[in-house]
């Protein structure tokens, strides 16, 4: 009978942490995106057999999941076989004037220095939008990175002025440092349509003016 009792508790106890960690992974993925999420969710699967445990437990995030989330996430290089690095994809949607400010750059030869870790250089491409800043010169600054570019990286010694950075944002050959918004991007680079803030995704509580990151 002392037998049958000890096996009751062990199983309750059982029952009890694998509902702890059931409930655990579940709020896990509460912190993700909702788009990472519905993939954890293709990931799920059954911990117990229905007749012990009628619930499905999901799966931990994989690890490029959650380092997706932190602004970055690892890939493999087909030829080297070494891990590198690519900034997290843009979500955020560009203005019709977020598209045309980056026209603008790019006809001016405009390159945004900047590293996959750095989370003013993330701010910035946010700012910009997913479709503006395909028209980006971005220029990756960590040898970590995808396509790093060792030759314009040392050329203009970003390394010792941070990131974010612009080059040619004006007419001349000058490197300006820190997170802007995009009006303040406008002037400098005499955009010459109506540029209005207020139709940006960036707020002045959100911009951290003149922020940067360094190796």
């Amino acid at each position: 009978m002392q037998h049958a009792q000890l096996k009751l508790v062990w199983v309750c106890v059982f029952l009890f942490v694998a509902a702890c960690s059931s409930y655990s992974l579940q709020q896990t993925t509460l912190l993700l995106s909702p788009s990472r999420r519905q993939l954890i969710k293709h990931a799920a699967f059954t911990v117990f057999p229905t007749t012990i445990l009628p619930k499905t437990a999901l799966a931990a995030p994989p690890m490029a999941v959650i380092a997706e989330e932190l602004g970055y996430f690892p890939i493999t290089d087909q030829q080297t076989s070494e891990t590198i690095y690519v900034p997290q994809r843009i979500t955020s949607k560009s203005t019709p004037q977020a598209i045309d400010l980056a026209k603008h750059l790019q006809s001016q030869n405009a390159m945004f220095f900047g590293t996959f870790w750095c989370p003013h250089c993330r701010n910035q491409r946010t700012f910009f939008g997913e479709e503006a800043f395909k028209f980006i010169n971005y220029v990756e600054c960590d040898p970590r990175g995808y396509n790093y570019d060792k030759m314009l990286a040392d050329k203009y010694k970003i390394n010792e002025v941070g990131f974010p950075s612009w080059l040619n944002l004006g007419h001349d050959d000058k490197i300006i440092s820190g997170e802007m918004d995009l009006v303040t991007i406008a002037k400098l680079s005499s955009f010459p349509l109506k540029f209005n803030p207020q139709l940006e995704f960036a707020t002045e509580q959100s911009i951290i003016r003149g922020a940067s990151c360094k190796l």
